[in-house]
């Protein structure tokens, strides 16, 4: 299969040379044409080793005020879970019967694991406490209930 390749490829040099391009030149041009330069600078996702612990989904339903924004919530969130937090999801945005007009629910699900360890429930809950006291003060949120 490669003999056949070489083959091939010595046949058409010549070619290449009575058109007056060289093989450098052809290949400056295909590599060129490829945009080598952005494969190259092209970010590698970095590799992050699976747990062999199980994980914990904690979910919180809270109350905040109209103008507060589902990614702003994750985004508290995110900040006070530390490093046990391996994922927060909305899954929820209610407004309706039993919310004030003024104010709407936001469902969050939090995946918590650790990579050295089982995760116990007062780890959960202590993460979850600290999680809800970040979004009282941030945004007045309360436990919807």
């Amino acid at each position: 299969m490669l003999r056949s390749r070489v083959q091939r490829s010595r046949q058409r040099q010549p070619l290449l040379i009575e058109l007056g391009l060289r093989r450098e030149v052809a290949l400056q041009q295909l590599f060129g044409a490829l945009q080598v330069d952005a494969v190259f600078a092209a970010r590698v996702p970095a590799f992050h080793r699976y747990s062999k612990f199980p994980s914990i989904r904690r979910d919180l339903a809270i109350v905040v005020d109209e103008h507060v924004s589902a990614d702003a919530v994750k985004s508290a969130a995110r900040a006070a879970s530390g490093d046990l937090l391996q994922d927060v999801v909305v899954f929820d945005v209610y407004r309706g019967k039993g919310v004030d007009s003024r104010r709407k629910s936001i469902g969050l699900g939090l995946i918590l694991q650790d990579v050295s360890r089982t995760l116990t429930d007062e780890d959960a809950d202590k993460t979850m406490r600290s999680v809800m006291l970040r979004l009282e003060n941030e945004f007045g949120a309360t436990i919807r209930t």
